[in-house]
């Protein structure tokens, strides 16, 4: 009771319940990974998550931050009592929680919050973009991202039902309790064993645990659980010495009565007759029967048999339906946890394993490996549309007989890869003999399969094909999800690999500064060329950076012109580990250097560019007799189309900009066009 908060400890009823709750919120957090906590109207914790939020810590060190959660909180205190559901939404750290509130006292709600997750990652890089709002530092903020939860939408929303089941009917239930003092010996022992049935091994143990704790308590004799089956009911598990004759039960959903069971209500049956016509053999005298919910519809029964009940007992029992449903589909979200965290970390792992490979062939079999591991498939292959045949290839294939698609070629809208690349639109696909009318070929073990096309810059480039699922399943649309964002990691990683393969072509008649390593002026040239046309085709923003050393010669001069190169090559390197992949650098000439920036505004390149004159000025510059110093750099930014249509223009520009940002003290960035000293 220590961390309850004080005002808690004053109420001699809230007591008891917030214990009880103490102790579900530290289970419900172990088995959801989320931070969750009480909180009353002030946002002051009544009872502290057990998992800290270290970024919203870190934005309320500020005073600008913490006035901007707090607003943010109290607008959605006041949202959330006006909704009998859970409310969820977006912080202004991008972070997605639930809100769910516990009214024990109507002058005085509490609150529960829970999530603090990120849909994707991006809207954690968009929060660190925006810490200058907070008062903070981009370098702050991005310091926390290994404690970055990612949780997909469905997910989050699932566990946020659950807990407002909890907190509307077994608090409820228990706050009544407790302000009456009503509660026996028998109803304390059946809450006692809530929060020990959540951390069961599996359903089977959970509901061995419940009968076990009948038996005791009200002298059960046997209990079985029915899981529905499409118009049935029929016995999963079944306990007691009777559970041989339970074994194989089966009742119609629509026996009549079962009608209030089927509604949603428990039933208490003490006539033979009745008991006898649901199949129930002579040995039943009375049952108990409970509906296994989701989401207000029974997907399931428990039964009680010969348990010795009073009214009261029974309705304290009934009361607990909401919870008892919450244990038995708590582990269907436990396995969708377990997905989804399984998912997440194959798709990192692939991501780093095919984001390394730069030889073209060990890229599609990679390509092709990771993606039947991610859908738990025996046969794929990867086609490449050649962009002068316009045929798609087969580049790589597992559990196919190379030989029988060595020379196959397809063209775009030919058989169903090809209509796939030529409308760049996925398909999954269930039965292909129904779906397609098409008859299933036989070295498929199966009639399911999926397609999804692999773009890049929005260009088709060629198709992934998955079938026969090891489990004899078809092929699902959460598959088909995974599998596109795997695409587009495979994409990425292909595009990659073709431009190492020309970039290796061209480095044979010297493309690069021998210097820096970065690439020389007259390639760099040839890439801005290229890079203007891309945007002006897909009508995306360019933006191209110059970037001079400041006071370059006499650092030359009195260090010698060895310490100027490793100078060079040295800031050549700061420049490229601080800019984006897609980004291009060159070696411009002397102390210059330039960056195209694709897919960028100036205001976004700003950005860049501050982060490139930060990691300069901060760079000690080593030299063996004389002291280490330091060196600056000025950058000059102009874009495409905003200030230039053209090469010519768009380089002057930058010019104009990068001698501004001189003649205004150097070390700083200047945007062409804009206004200031």
């Amino acid at each position: 009771m220590e961390d309850l908060h004080p005002m808690i400890k004053e109420h001699p009823l809230w007591t008891p319940t917030l214990s009880t709750w103490r102790e579900i919120q530290q289970i419900l957090t172990e088995i959801t990974g989320f931070p969750i906590g009480l909180y009353n109207f002030q946002r002051e914790p009544v009872v502290p998550p057990s998992v800290k939020n270290r970024l919203e810590e870190l934005v309320c060190s500020t005073e600008k931050g913490r006035d901007i959660l707090n607003r943010f909180y109290r607008r959605a205190f006041d949202r959330s009592l006006s909704i009998d559901r859970p409310l969820i939404l977006s912080t202004p750290l991008n972070q997605h929680i639930f809100v769910i509130p516990m009214e024990v006292d109507k002058e005085a709600p509490l609150f529960i919050i829970g999530g603090y997750t990120y849909l994707r990652y991006e809207d954690f890089s968009k929060a660190v973009e925006n810490a200058k709002i907070f008062d903070l530092k981009e370098e702050q903020m991005a310091s926390l991202a290994q404690e970055v939860i990612i949780r997909d939408f469905k997910t989050l929303e699932a566990i946020a039902n659950f807990i407002h089941v909890i907190t509307t009917r077994l608090l409820t239930y228990s706050i009544s309790a407790d302000r009456t003092l009503l509660l026996s010996r028998k109803q304390r022992a059946l809450l006692s064993l809530l929060p020990g049935l959540v951390t069961s091994p599996s359903r089977e143990e959970m509901m061995k645990q419940i009968f076990q704790a009948f038996c005791v308590l009200f002298d059960a004799e046997a209990m079985g659980v029915m899981a529905r089956e499409g118009e049935r009911f029929a016995t999963l598990y079944a306990f007691g010495e009777r559970k041989g004759d339970l074994k194989g039960l089966k009742i119609g959903v629509g026996e009549p009565t079962l009608e209030r069971v089927v509604g949603g209500k428990p039933l208490y049956i003490d006539d033979v007759f009745f008991i006898l016509e649901m199949g129930f053999g002579d040995w039943v005298q009375s049952l108990y029967i409970l509906p296994l919910l989701k989401e207000k519809e029974t997907i399931g029964l428990i039964y009680i048999c010969n348990a010795r009940m009073e009214e009261e007992e029974r309705e304290t029992i009934g009361n607990l339906i909401s919870f008892l449903s919450f244990l038995w589909n708590y582990y269907d979200i436990k396995n969708e946890l377990e997905r989804t965290r399984h998912e997440f970390l194959i798709l990192t792992e692939i991501h780093k394993a095919i984001g390394s490979i730069l030889e073209e062939d060990r890229l599609y079999q990679a390509i092709i490996d990771k993606s039947t591991e991610l859908t738990g498939a025996e046969q794929a292959s990867i086609m490449i549309l050649d962009p002068e045949s316009k045929e798609l290839i087969v580049r790589a294939a597992k559990g196919i007989n190379k030989a029988l698609i060595e020379h196959l070629r397809l063209g775009l809208g030919e058989g169903i890869a090809g209509k796939v690349c030529e409308t760049s639109e996925p398909l999954v696909v269930d039965n292909v003999e129904e779906s397609l009318k098409k008859k299933n070929r036989p070295r498929y073990k199966t009639k399911s399969f999926v397609i999804v096309p692999l773009k890049i810059d929005g260009r088709t480039i060629g198709v992934l094909n998955i079938t026969d699922k090891i489990t004899g399943e078809v092929f699902s649309r959460d598959d088909l999800r995974l599998l596109q964002s795997f695409a587009s990691y495979a994409s990425i990683a292909i595009e990659r690999v073709e431009f190492f393969k020309m970039s290796e072509d061209l480095r044979k008649i010297s493309i690069t500064d021998s210097l820096t390593g970065l690439l020389n002026r007259r390639y760099f040239q040839g890439r801005l060329a290229e890079e203007l046309e891309r945007a002006r085709r897909h009508n995306h923003p360019l933006s191209l950076m110059m970037i001079d050393i400041d006071d370059f010669k006499p650092f030359n001069d009195t260090r010698g012109h060895l310490a100027g190169d490793d100078a060079l090559r040295l800031i050549g390197r700061t420049i490229r580990e601080a800019v984006r992949t897609i980004d291009i650098v060159a070696r411009y000439g002397g102390e210059e250097f330039a960056v195209i920036l694709p897919q960028t505004d100036k205001r976004a390149s700003r950005f860049i560019a501050e982060r490139i004159r930060r990691e300069v000025e901060g760079t000690v510059f080593p030299h063996k007799e004389l002291p280490p110093a330091r060196l600056t750099i000025s950058l000059g930014i102009a874009a495409f189309p905003e200030d230039a249509k053209g090469l010519t223009d768009l380089i002057n520009l930058a010019d104009k900009a990068l001698y501004r940002a001189k003649a205004l003290g150097k070390n700083r960035v200047c945007l062409y066009g804009e206004e200031g000293p």
